[in-house]
């Protein structure tokens, strides 16, 4: 392990990304990187807890792993992280993992729902062995960090290449999620104009009829022929609006989505498959999370082995899906170890209308070489669709209440404001009259999507003190073909929310407001 490794390993990232100038890649995550690295050493207060040795401490209060670099023993502080789903809003994750581990922080537990689940995989599956490394990135001598390579991976993709519908179609659709706000804009001056439309369409085929063809040249009375027009203007409108909603549903009939995801799949699933990660198996997986150093707990070994959680929702079944943990439900019990954990990330990322619904297959295996293929693997038929359709934040898979014993925190990275808002009472009352039919499906929806993480939330107050949202509300999360720009803005966004986290927290304090609590 050294040098030569992580130089094999990042031209192997490069391939994936299809990159034929690595030196350009290398000064694009340079650029990424930056951002974050600003926001870092602006903070005077982690700056100087870090120097004067007591920041680990203030993290994680007596819980610790221990880290050897260059023959010095360094104590890092250990939390559980927990990362909200949002599709292209994911790049602020990433900026939030970056300064979190620059600083020394390190995560045991991880689970993640879309975006959440595809940093939590990425994290999780890269060795231990990075924080050994000087980082390949800058020449200054810092250690490396597993998000470096994830920034790499991130500065140098083209992410429109996940929307792989092509035709006509495809290129509609990248038009559409380019705009998506603007779209937003429209659709609710159109939601004013629909009458105003339909009574003019009524109009225009109601002149038509009465003028080429209902006549009283043609033997017709006047009554009958505006009796006529009437009638089949409105079942000409009727249809034309009939055949675009059957040409949607024909669309959407079996995959309930316009793009098949398989590139996303792919391109997890090489990364994953790369020698320096590989982890083809959730068994890998498992096997390398449980590998990585053990928390110490005052003079106690935490011996307890991490867990990995990604999210998906079973619309066949109507229920919550933890993967690995569920995959048995899925895959035949004799194989679930052999599955690959980019299908847990496909499973989580399937986001409705836009990619296919996800269903296990016998290809999600990977048997050892030589081994014969199964012929049905698959134990449960499923489909299942973006996690963040039940719970987008499961925050309740890793947080200890009050009085459960909670040994170091968990801490939880959301993208926007949470779903729980403090309102005054005029704001309240606003929305309350403000009704409208459309509002009101809008709110339908959105309750019973939110409920799950929102009910908990609500209820543990002291989760305030470790969870942070990341500011996006100036980025698209449907902006696939994301500008060089915009993916810097939104990493600093990131970087800017795990860097006020690490200035506020304090372990004893949250140990205080958490009892209270009980």
């Amino acid at each position: 392990m050294g040098k030569p490794d992580i130089d094999k390993f990042i031209a192997e990232l490069d391939a994936i990304n299809d990159g034929p100038d690595r030196k350009k890649y290398k000064d694009n995550t340079r650029s990424l990187l930056g951002e974050g690295d600003a926001v870092f050493n602006a903070s005077a207060i982690i700056q100087q807890r870090i120097s004067d040795g007591t920041f680990q401490q203030t993290i994680s209060g007596v819980t610790y792993v221990e880290e050897t670099i260059d023959g010095t023993t360094f104590r890092r502080p250990v939390v559980d992280l927990v990362q909200q789903g949002g599709t292209m809003l994911g790049i602020g994750l990433l900026g939030y993992t970056y300064i979190m581990e620059k600083a020394g922080v390190r995560f045991r537990s991880m689970a993640g729902t879309s975006a959440g689940a595809i940093n939590t995989l990425l994290l999780a599956a890269l060795p231990q062995k990075i924080y050994q490394e000087k980082s390949f990135f800058f020449d200054d001598g810092r250690q490396a960090v597993k998000s470096e390579f994830l920034a790499h991976l991130v500065a140098n993709k083209q992410f429109i290449s996940f929307i792989d519908r092509r035709g006509l179609l495809g290129k509609l659709q990248c038009w559409l999620l380019n705009r998506i706000k603007m779209v937003g804009k429209v659709l609710n001056v159109a939601r004013l104009l629909l009458p105003i439309l339909i009574l003019g369409l009524s109009a225009l085929i109601y002149a038509g009829l009465n003028t080429f063809l209902f006549r009283l040249s043609n033997g017709l009375e006047e009554k009958e022929i505006k009796i006529y027009n009437f009638v089949l203007g409105t079942l000409g409108i009727s249809a034309v609006i009939l055949l675009m909603i059957f040409l949607v549903f024909a669309l959407l009939k079996n995959t309930m989505g316009v793009n098949p995801g398989e590139k996303v799949y792919e391109w997890m699933k090489l990364i994953l498959d790369t020698e320096y990660v590989g982890v083809r198996t959730t068994r890998d997986l498992l096997n390398s999370k449980n590998n990585e150093t053990k928390p110490i707990h005052g003079t106690e070994v935490i011996t307890t082995d991490p867990r990995v959680v990604f999210i998906t929702a079973n619309l066949t079944h109507n229920r919550i899906v933890k993967f690995p943990q569920n995959n048995g439900d899925y895959w035949d019990p004799l194989y679930k170890d052999f599955v690959t954990p980019a299908a847990y990330v496909r499973a989580s990322m399937s986001l409705p209308f836009i990619f296919h619904s996800f269903i296990p297959d016998n290809r999600h295996v990977q048997l050892p070489a030589g081994a014969p293929t199964p012929e049905n693997a698959v134990h449960l038929p499923a489909r299942l669709v973006d996690g963040g359709m039940l719970s987008n934040f499961p925050i309740r898979e890793f947080h200890v209440p009050a009085p459960g014993e909670c040994r170091y925190p968990t801490f939880g990275v959301l993208l926007g404001a949470p779903s729980i808002r403090t309102q005054s009472a005029e704001d309240a009352l606003r929305d309350f009259r403000s009704i409208s039919v459309f509002k009101y499906i809008l709110s339908f929806v959105s309750t019973f999507r939110n409920f799950y993480d929102a009910d908990f939330l609500a209820n543990h107050k002291e989760l305030k003190l470790i969870v942070k949202p990341v500011d996006t509300s100036e980025f698209n999360s449907l902006d696939f073909a994301m500008s060089d720009e915009t993916k810097r803005k939104l990493f600093k966004a990131g970087a800017r929310t795990a860097v006020a986290q690490l200035e506020q927290f304090n372990w004893n304090e949250y140990q205080i407001v958490r009892n209270q609590q009980n």
